[in-house]
């Protein structure tokens, strides 16, 4: 008959097929990058991923600036507008990437203060530009 030399018991707490924690392989850090003020609504909205957009925040510097506009109000009006432009266009994940590929047609949207409402810009009073007075507005 042979000799045991060492018993190893179960825990009978610890479920079936798990064995002692293994090391994984490092996750890769989110690179540093200082989130400036203006960029932060963004990271309110939905579908916002915590990334370095350095890069993204420096094109949208430059793209508004290319166009006249103030880049602070433009992603403050971008954030405002993200929920109903994800309700109404289905392949709106994510906020950055929408901006990164899209990043033209949305300042020339913001441009000029005109607003843009079910996906057309608003247009302009032809009767008030032309000073005209409508039936409804002559009085009897």
């Amino acid at each position: 008959m042979g000799v045991v030399t060492s018993l190893t018991v179960k825990n009978p707490h610890e479920p079936l097929g798990v064995s002692a924690p293994t090391s994984r392989a490092p996750t890769r850090p989110t690179p540093a990058w200082d989130c400036p003020d203006w960029f932060e609504p963004l990271t309110t909205l939905k579908g916002y991923q915590r990334k370095n957009y350095s890069g993204l925040a420096k094109r949208i510097v430059e793209t508004a600036a290319a166009y006249g506009v103030d880049h602070a109000a433009f992603i403050a009006e971008f954030a405002s507008y993200w929920p109903r432009g994800r309700a109404a266009i289905p392949s709106w994940n994510y906020p950055t990437a929408v901006l990164n590929s899209r990043l033209d047609s949305q300042v020339k949207r913001f441009m000029n203060g005109r607003r843009v409402r079910n996906g057309q810009v608003e247009r302009p009073d032809a009767a008030k530009t032309l000073n005209v007075e409508l039936r409804s507005q002559v009085q009897p």
